[in-house]
């Protein structure tokens, strides 16, 4: 009989990916300045190949969707919601050890601190806790210029078939927009 694994301390899983790209074909059609529709289809898969480097270097969201993160540990101080920005709280359960939600508390138990990238509980629970909460840039035009012309040079360069990774000038554009935990 092989030992059972404990469960990991803190789990995070997307819930709602992005139903929005941060640049509109239109835009990105522009900037490459390319006037037929025959690569449409390609140009939207490096949209969204680039738009997924970007959250993936950025440790961010861009676009509005939902993250579920797991507390095996309970809830007592602070806690760090990735992937923000945060735009809201969802929901904040207690977790039986069967995984079944006991019970869902009620918002005024909690609060977002102002940069909002913490949870803050007015209480302490023993029991796993679950968050679900809402990330990234509630319309494409609030994504910093930055990180918007970083997404079009990824682009331009999939499109040219420059390179083989991460351009060097995005992770400069990107640069004051990663997140860092210490």
């Amino acid at each position: 009989m092989l030992p059972s694994t404990p469960a990991p301390a803190r789990t995070l899983m997307r819930t709602v990916p992005p139903i929005a790209e941060p640049l509109t074909l239109a835009e990105t059609k522009l900037y490459l300045r390319v006037d037929h529709a025959d690569d449409d289809t390609a140009l939207g898969r490096m949209i969204q190949t680039a738009r997924e480097a970007a959250e993936a270097y950025l440790g961010r969201s861009l676009m509005t969707q939902d993250w579920q993160l797991d507390l095996a540990e309970g809830l007592e101080d602070a806690v760090w919601l990735p992937r923000g920005p945060v735009q809201s709280i969802l929901s904040v359960q207690r977790i039986a050890e069967t995984g079944t939600v006991l019970e869902t508390l009620p918002t005024d138990v909690y609060h977002l601190n102002p940069p909002r990238t913490f949870l803050l509980p007015h209480l302490s629970i023993a029991e796993a806790v679950r968050i679900v909460y809402r990330t990234g840039y509630a319309a494409a035009e609030a994504i910093p210029a930055a990180i918007r012309q970083g997404l079009l040079i990824h682009i331009s360069a999939l499109y040219e078939g420059v390179g083989g990774g991460f351009p060097d000038a995005c992770a400069a554009l990107y640069a004051s927009f990663r997140e860092r935990r210490l």
